[in-house]
């Protein structure tokens, strides 16, 4: 299966990091984690590492890999960075989220209303949102100078 256009492979996002466990890994090793983390099959990710094996094989073999403790290590090393990334998106996301929230609610106070949506679906804590004081990390500012661009337009 193919990677997205829009989203770089796995092997593309950490190919610069050369202290990660699995730069330590044999080449086929690499080829078949990187593989099975952008959506092969363990069958499908073998037969990259191993072009020449036959299906059955590569299904056997694929298992084995998967169970491997070195493999296992060096993947959730990787998916672990995959999330922090992801947490960082969100993160930055979040004042734009608040906005958009805010922009869709009608009543008197929709800052706040949008603040109470994203608590109560558990983001407002982990994210750094003090809902309780209507304030986000910079996001009063942020929608100040939204308002001011809006009404200038």
């Amino acid at each position: 299966m193919p990677t997205s256009v829009a989203m770089a492979s796995m092997r593309e996002r950490v190919e610069g990091q050369s202290d990660l466990l699995v730069w330590a890994l044999p080449l086929e090793q690499q080829q078949f984690l990187f593989a099975t983390l952008d959506g092969m099959t363990q069958a499908e990710a073998y037969q990259v590492a191993h072009p020449k094996a036959a299906y059955s094989t590569a299904c056997a073999a694929g298992c084995r890999y998967a169970g491997s403790y070195k493999i296992q290590e060096a993947r959730d090393e990787l998916l672990r960075l995959a999330g922090e990334e992801a947490l960082r998106i969100l993160r930055a996301a979040a004042p734009k989220a608040a906005l958009v929230l805010a922009k869709g609610l009608e009543g008197d106070d929709p800052e706040r209303t949008a603040l109470a949506i994203l608590d109560r679906i558990g983001v407002g804590p982990r994210m750094g949102l003090d809902v309780s004081q209507t304030r986000i990390n910079g996001l009063d500012e942020f929608l100040e100078a939204t308002r001011a661009s809006v009404d200038v337009a």
